[in-house]
């Protein structure tokens, strides 16, 4: 069981199994604040990883590291300090994958920015690299800046524990609401939900509580090309003032 670090592991798996247990000790501070994190806890506290091999690590994808060591520098709220440590010692430790319609039917319409700055990487999950898991999935993902993450839903129970100082949420197309770092996300099963990300990455924890191997479905909105728009417009602005 998870309830320590297993000091017989080699240094890699050492730093990834200490970045898992500082997200456990975020969410057992946070206490009884989401369903979710409280189903999240024990399912960390009953996997073994001594008896679970961990694959194969790669390189951080080059076109991404920028926008990656960007969120992490962003993310300087105190409540989250530990997670944030931990992430940036485990940096190359770290498989780090874009979502090429692996979480999503071949053709969806997920959008171009979404397309273009997802980034993860499981630490516990089918693809974990501290443990492989079919039960549940732990990771970290990312989203670049100026970007909308379409509604959606899936049959998985979702948690987020955000790490960026703001990002915006809505629920079953509902108002807007604006959340912090160090804040839970919880989606039970199949509620559709969007994030919308401004000037500063999106960083966060999430987690998958059930039905890892299930696929995303997008809602359509009258909105999201407006929104796009203007994000679009912002993205450009941004880009011609760094020249």
């Amino acid at each position: 069981m998870l309830e320590g670090i297993n000091h017989n592991s080699n240094g890699k798996q050492k730093r990834l199994q200490e970045l898992v247990c500082s997200i456990r000790s975020k969410l057992e501070e946070l206490g009884n604040e989401s369903y979710g994190s409280k189903a999240l806890i024990q399912k960390i506290n009953d996997l073994n990883t001594n008896q679970t091999p961990a694959i194969q690590s790669q390189n951080i994808q080059s076109k991404h590291e920028k926008m990656l060591r960007a969120a992490l520098a962003e993310a300087t709220d105190p409540s989250i300090s530990s997670i944030v440590r931990d992430i940036r010692a485990c940096l190359r430790d770290l498989t780090w994958e874009e979502d090429r319609f692996e979480f999503y039917p071949s053709g969806s319409d997920v959008g171009i920015r979404y397309i273009e700055s997802n980034l993860h990487t499981q630490l516990i999950g089918p693809s974990g690299c501290v443990a492989k898991s079919t039960e549940f999935m732990l990771g970290v993902f990312i989203l670049g800046p100026w970007t909308l993450y379409k509604d959606h839903s899936h049959v998985a129970p979702e948690l987020y524990l955000n790490l960026s100082t703001k990002s915006d949420w809505r629920f079953d197309f509902g108002p807007w609401q604006s959340f912090g770092a160090g804040s839970l996300i919880w989606n039970p099963s199949k509620q559709v939900h969007a994030t919308l990300v401004s000037e500063i990455p999106f960083l966060s924890i999430f987690a998958w509580l059930g039905q890892v191997n299930c696929l995303c479905e997008v809602h359509h909105s009258e909105d999201h090309s407006q929104i796009e728009k203007q994000l679009s417009q912002s993205f450009k602005m941004s880009q011609d003032q760094k020249r």
